[in-house]
C-alpha cells in the first residue's frame, strides 16, 4: 500500500482507495471522513499514537525502548527502525518474525506488507512512520538552527 502527499501545500495524504488525511499543527495529527465516519489519528503525548473512529479509540501505538508496540483490531505488531539512519521500519509480528517493511519513498509512505492485513491497519502504520520521519525532521532542524 502506497500513502501519497495529495498537495504540495497542505499536509494531505491518501491511500489509494481510502479517505483523504488532512494534517493538523505539527504533523501529527490527521483528520478524515470515511463512509459518515469520523477518523482521528493523533500523538498522544511524547510517546503514543492513537487512532479514533468517532471519539473512541480503535488503534493505538506505544514506544518501548526503540521500538513501537502496534495495537490494531486483537492483533499486535511491533514498528522498529532499520537503522539509525535510515528512513525505513521493520514490521513485526508478535512473535517476533518479520511481517514486511514501511519506507518513505518521495514525501509518500510505502507499506510493504501483505495484502491479508487489513487496509486500515497498513494506514495507521503508515501514519505512525509519517508521524515519526516529521518528528525527526523537525528535532534536526531546530538542532541546525543557531542559537543567538
Amino acid at each position: 500500500m502506497k500513502i501519497e502527499r495529495r498537495s504540495r501545500f497542505r499536509s494531505r495524504y491518501a491511500a489509494k482507495g481510502g479517505p483523504v488525511w488532512e494534517g493538523r499543527g505539527l504533523g501529527e495529527s490527521f483528520v478524515a471522513e470515511d463512509a459518515g465516519h469520523r477518523l482521528e489519528f493523533r500523538a498522544n503525548g511524547r510517546r503514543r499514537f492513537v487512532l479514533l473512529v468517532d471519539g473512541l479509540e480503535r488503534m493505538d501505538a506505544t514506544r518501548a525502548d526503540d521500538a513501537w508496540e502496534v495495537r490494531t483490531d486483537g492483533e499486535s505488531f511491533e514498528l522498529r527502525p532499520q537503522s539509525r539512519w535510515r528512513h525505513s521500519f521493520d514490521v513485526l509480528t508478535a512473535a517476533g518474525e518479520k511481517l514486511g517493511a514501511v519506507r518513505r519513498s518521495r514525501g509518500s509512505v510505502v507499506c510493504d506488507l501483505p495484502g491479508t492485513m487489513a487496509s486500515d491497519a497498513q494506514t495507521f502504520i503508515g501514519l505512525v512512520a509519517l508521524s515519526l520521519w516529521k518528528r525527526s525532521a523537525i528535532i534536526a532542524s531546530a538542532a541546525a538552527t543557531p542559537q543567538g
